[in-house]
This record gives C-alpha cells, structure tokens and sequence, in this order.
C-alpha cells in the first residue's frame, strides 16, 4: 500500500466515523469517493425506506413509496427499512430530509406519520441513515385525503317538502328515517308549532340522535322533521326535511252489504268504510228487535277480518274505530230477517180428478213445512198424501202450507185450489156488484151466478122471448143488470140480483146487429159491442145514442176471412186508472175485435189510445180473443180462443212537461195456459174472462167447467210475473 492511497481512506474512516453528521452525505458524494477509492471495497449503503399506509378507517396496509396517492379518510402512514438499526429522517412539505435542515423530523415507529384533516395534501421525502454505511436512496410519496359525503337521509313514509305542503294522515303514523352510508349516524330535530325546527347540529341542545321510528300521533297536527347523517371521517349529509300533517279520519259506521232486510237462504255480510280505519269491530244478537242487554261492539267484539255469515234472525251492530282507537263511530245496528220461501204445491190450480196425490216441496233447506187440508188445523207434513171427495167444501177442495226453520220468520202461506165447478157452457163471465161470479150461458138461456169460493148460488132462467144471452155488465146504479141478446138483437135491462122483469134498452135511431156484449162506465154511460155491425154504440145517461166507434177503427181489410161477417168487439170492459191530476179523466174502454185478433184501447171520447195485436200461438195462424177483464190494478187479461191462453197486458205510460199522464201502449207480461190449472185443457174456442182480487177465473166453454186459478203476482203483489 502506497501512502497516498493509505491517506485517503484514512480521511473516509474519519468522515464516516464521525458522530455529527452519522455518516450522512450529500447526493452523489458516496459515489464520488467510491471512485475515487478504485476498487469498490468501500463500506455499502443503507436500504431505503419504505413509505407504507394503513387506513385509520378501514384497516389495510398499502405501499405507495414514489407514488402520489389520494384517500376518503384519515391515514397513518409508516416509514420502514430493511437495514437493520438504520434511521428514518423525512419531510412533509416536499423538501429534502437532510438531518441538520429545518423541517426534518426523524421517524419513530411509535409515532406514525397522522394525515388526519379533510383536504390535506402531504409531500413526503424520507432517507434511511447508518454509521458506516452509505445513506439510503431518498422516496417520495404524496397523500391527500378528500372524504366523502355522507347520504342524505330518506324518510319512510316520504313527507312533504314544506309547511304549505305537508304529507296527510288519517292516522297516527310512525317515521323510519334511513341512510345509504354504512355505521353513519342520524340526527334531527323536530317542531309541532307550524315552524320548521332549527338545523341539527349533533350534540347542540334541541337535536336528537335517532334510534327507531319517531310516533306522529297527535290529531290536528303539523310535524316538521329536519334530518342529517353523519361519520367520523366523512363529510355530513346534506340535510332533509320532512312534513307531515295528522288528521284523525272521522270514523263513520261501516257500510254492511247485502243491506238489511228480508232474506230466503242464508248470507254473508261484508263490511265496507269509506275512511281510512284501524279496525271494525261488530257483535250478533238473535232475533230481530233490541234488547236492553245487547252488547254494543267494542275492541273486545269481533275483529272484522272478513265476511260474517247470517244463518237466523239477526241483529248486526258494527263500528269503525280510527286513530289508534281515539275515534270511533257511532254503533249502527241493522236487523236481518229470515223466512223460507212458501212451499209449492205440486197441485196447481183448476179441475182436478179424485182421489189426487198432492205432495208439497220447500225451496229452504231445513225447513218444516205444515199443511192444512181446507178449514182444518194445520199439520206438519210428511210426505204425499191423497185428497178425496171427503176434502171439498164450497165446491173446491182447498190446501194451504206454510214452512218453518229455527231461528226463521214462518213464510208466508202457500194456497192451492182444486176447483171442482161443473157449469153449463159459460160462455161469458162477469162480477157481479156482490162479488158474486156470473156465468152467462147461450145454449142454457140462462145466468148462472156463484159465490167467490165455489158455491153454486142460483141458475136463473131468462123468461120470455129473448134468448142466447152473450154479454152481462153492470152500471154505477147496482139494482139493475144488462144483459146482450146477440140473435134477438137487443139489450135487455134486468132487475139485479134476481136478474127478474126484462126491459129493452132503447137505442134511438140505431138498430142493433149482433149485439155481443155491454158495459157501464162510472158516468152511466152504456157502451154496446156489435160484431155483426162492426161498431160500438154509446149510450150516454142523457138517454142519447151515438156511434163510438166504426170500422173506420173495426177495419176487416186486417183481419181473417171472416172478418167481413164480424168486424167487431165480441167483448168489453171499462176501468179508470187512478194516475195524474183529478183533472185528468183516464176511464178508458177495452174491446176484443175477435176477428181482427186486436185489443183496442178507446179513450171515453173515441180516441184510440193503444192497438194492440194478440199474437197467434199453439200452431194456429191467428189467436182469436173472445174475452177481455182488467183488475183493479190496471192489468188486462185477454182471452186467446184459438191459443187457449190469456195474454197479461200492463198500460205504458208517459209523463208530460206539466205532470199529466198519458197512456200510449200496452206490454204483455205473462201468459196463463192449461198448466195453470193441473194439466186440464180449456177444451176448445174457450170465452169468459174474469178477475178479482187475487183470482183469475176461466170459462172453459167446451169442457162446461170454469176453473179458477191463483193469480201470479211479484213481490209487490200487482204486476204479474214475467
């Protein structure tokens, strides 16, 4: 070794021995000398650090040494090397971390380098330093933190953005307030005083941290809520609002369907509210009228949770509770009536061979049916039995049930009426002023009167010349009959009720020609069918005779081949309908012009008001009416020779601008035929019509028989069925 060389490392073991600056040389200076030493045996250089992050929020660790890196939340970051006892010396503001320089802070372990403020932005520069040895490469790294915003927070359910907007509710309500952001934080602040609460700072007097839903339950009630989400190391929502207004629902009684009333099977009943409730509640008593004990519904009643079934007489009370049951309505009681459908006989109306077999069936299911046999007591009945002659009263044998369940309203009475009348050809029928029935027979020369229930009266024989009576009616004065000679040609006035002292009745200047029929209106005034003259004359009370109506009405152009022999009405009624002002007179007359198969609807003074066509049926080509009654209702019954039927018409009308009625049509609405009376046939061309009250009565000219028959009615008792 020469002795320069030997000088020159004495001079570098001096440097990198001394304590002052351990061994730290400038940028490059370690290279230079190892150089200048030629043979690179030189003492080796420190490892350099490593700048390592650890997120203070999530955890982790990351290397980021020479990197410029950004975070949402705080950081601490570490400074490593890998030689062993060697020193970490940095700088946080980019400058270079000499030892002896201001600014330069040397790195403990214990002491992580903290990042810890929203929005910093960190330059650092480390070395690793060691006796000995050369000083390390210096690194870099740059951190900045920018946190993230925290979700505003939701409201469930959603409020109005404003007091002038604020969300409604009928009841007391509960508020979920929510945010996105995990292990955040909500805090609000609330009014009821109709101002929006202050903005919730946390921890500040007046705010509340929030926990579970928050109870809106005071009526009348404006509730604001203002509402912010916060987290350590993040930047607060943006913050919320949120109205609401409470108005307790007005808790009406709840609205039963089917509504109350009469019932024939059992039911269900629905409960139904138009506000919004919290629950409905009801209780069931038997029977149909309250008691002083009976229960009113509470929230110890039945829950309603859906539809009640009725199964006897009921009373239903019900209520409808609101608000958390501060608002309940008043209690409606309703009463539902049970009663089974009347029992049906299988022995319809009209003449009947004996013994028959009757049985009787209930359309109610467990009902029991009781049966009385004509004016005996009623029995429960247990199957068919047979009726005899022993069973007829009156001339009719009479049957009358009615069926019962428990819990139920009896029905009402069925009836059936064999009848059992032998009459000589009733060619016409009529009600006498007594309520009698009468039967007028051509062949017999005879009037033939019975009472209402069957009871054969009298069989008065027409003394002197006239014969073939057709037609009776009777006028406002009761002491006196009319009666039609078709073949004499005459009207004869007969002493009433002995039907005695025959007298024509004079027309004036008009012959008659096959006079069918007469009938009186409530003025007195005399109406006369013709059919052979095609016309009907009007007597008036004066004693004036005119033509009512002609064939300019009684046309033979529109009816059948013999139309021309018989233009006109074999048969007449008069009704007055009790509609409009008693300044409206709607007395009208009716006439069947057989051979025209027309109905004709005649105003008192001429004016056809309706025309109506009987349809054929039965497999005839035309329905021939012979005889025409209205009941008291208004409904017309027609008779349909050829169809062996009687046609049911009920009167249309229409109202005027000044509350007048006025009749312009008729509408058919039920037939009766031989299935109304057991099966027997009306044998063949039957005439006479008659109707009172609840029966309808049949001359059946070729059997010789009259049969009476139910009149069928709906609910209402007046319009026949459809």
């Amino acid at each position: 070794m020469n002795f320069g060389r030997a000088a020159v490392l004495a001079i570098v073991a001096l440097l990198v021995s001394c304590p002052a600056p351990f061994g730290y040389f400038p940028d490059g200076f370690a290279e230079d000398i190892a150089d200048e030493l030629g043979d690179g045996s030189a003492t080796s250089a420190v490892a350099r650090p490593r700048v390592v992050t650890s997120s203070m929020y999530f955890g982790g660790e990351d290397d980021i040494t020479n990197a410029d890196v950004a975070f949402e939340t705080n950081q601490s970051i570490s400074l490593t090397t890998e030689t062993e006892d060697a020193r970490i010396f940095y700088t946080l503001n980019g400058d270079s971390p000499s030892p002896n320089a201001e600014n330069v802070f040397e790195y403990s372990p214990e002491s992580p380098i903290e990042i810890t403020e929203d929005g910093s932005v960190v330059e650092i520069r480390a070395v690793a330093l060691k006796r000995l040895m050369y000083p390390s490469e210096i690194v870099s790294a740059t951190v900045s933190v920018d946190y993230d915003t925290v979700s505003t927070p939701a409201f469930s359910p959603a409020g109005g953005s404003s007091l002038v907007d604020p969300v409604l509710a009928q009841n007391p309500i509960e508020i979920s307030i929510s945010t996105q952001t995990p292990d955040a934080e909500i805090h609000f602040t609330i009014s009821t005083d109709g101002t929006l609460p202050p903005v919730p700072v946390p921890g500040s007097p007046g705010v509340t941290q929030y926990t579970g839903p928050i109870a809106l339950a005071d009526d009348a009630t404006t509730y604001a809520i203002k509402a912010v989400a916060v987290r350590d190391q993040a930047r607060s929502s943006t913050v919320r609002t949120a109205v609401y207004r409470v108005d307790w629902a007005e808790a009406s009684a709840p609205i039963v369907s089917p509504a109350p009333g009469l019932f024939h099977d059992d039911i269900t009943v629905t409960l139904e509210t138009e506000a919004l409730v919290d629950a409905l509640y009801y209780t069931i008593a038997d029977g149909l009228h309250s008691e002083p004990d009976d229960p009113d519904p509470s929230n110890a009643a039945h829950l309603y949770t859906g539809p009640i079934p009725l199964t006897r007489n009921s009373r239903l009370k019900v209520i409808a509770v609101a608000a958390g049951g501060a608002n309940v309505s008043e209690v409606a009681e309703h009463a539902y009536e049970f009663t089974p459908y009347p029992p049906v006989f299988d022995l319809p109306p009209g003449a009947i061979a004996l013994p028959a077999p009757v049985s009787i069936e209930s359309q109610t299911p467990g009902t029991t049916i009781a049966v009385a046999l004509g004016s005996g007591p009623p029995a429960p009945y247990s199957g068919p039995f047979d009726v005899t002659s022993s069973s007829i009263e009156n001339g009719r044998i009479s049957l009358t049930a009615s069926a019962t369940r428990d819990g139920w309203t009896p029905s009402s009475t069925a009836a059936t009426y064999a009848v059992y009348w032998n009459a000589p050809q009733p060619w016409s029928l009529a009600i006498d002023p007594a309520g009698k029935i009468v039967s007028v027979a051509p062949s017999q020369n005879s009037i033939t009167r019975y009472e209402l229930d069957g009871e054969f009266m009298s069989d008065i024989q027409i003394e002197g010349p006239p014969h073939s009576p057709r037609g009776l009616g009777f006028g406002p004065i009761q002491s006196t009959a009319y009666a039609a000679f078709t073949e004499s040609n005459v009207v004869y006035a007969l002493a009433y009720p002995d039907y005695s002292n025959a007298a024509p009745v004079g027309t004036g200047n008009y012959t008659l020609n096959g006079p069918r029929d007469v009938v009186i209106d409530s003025d007195g005034s005399m109406y006369i069918a013709e059919a052979a003259g095609g016309r009907i004359l009007r007597k008036d009370f004066s004693g004036i005779t005119s033509v009512f109506a002609d064939e300019s009405v009684f046309d033979p152009a529109i009816g059948d081949a013999w139309a021309y022999e018989n233009p006109g009405p074999f048969a007449l009624a008069v009704h007055r309908y009790d509609v409009g002002t008693v300044q409206q007179d709607h007395e009208y007359v009716f006439a069947v012009a057989t051979r025209l198969h027309r109905l004709f609807v005649f105003r008192k003074d001429g004016n056809v008001r309706a025309e109506v066509q009987i349809p054929a049926a039965g497999g005839h080509t035309t329905s021939l009416p012979r005889g025409v009654a209205v009941h008291e209702d208004g409904h017309v019954y027609v008779m349909a020779a050829h169809n062996q039927q009687i046609h049911v018409y009920k009167p249309e009308w229409a109202i005027t601008g000044n509350g007048d009625y006025t009749l312009y049509d008729f509408t058919e609405v039920f037939r009766y035929d031989a299935s109304h009376t057991a099966g027997q046939v009306w044998g063949s061309l039957p005439r006479g019509v008659a109707v009172r009250d609840d029966l309808l009565y049949v001359g059946a000219t070729g059997q010789n028989r009259i049969y009476m028959i139910p009149r069928q009615v709906d609910q209402y008792g007046s319009v026949p069925l459809e």
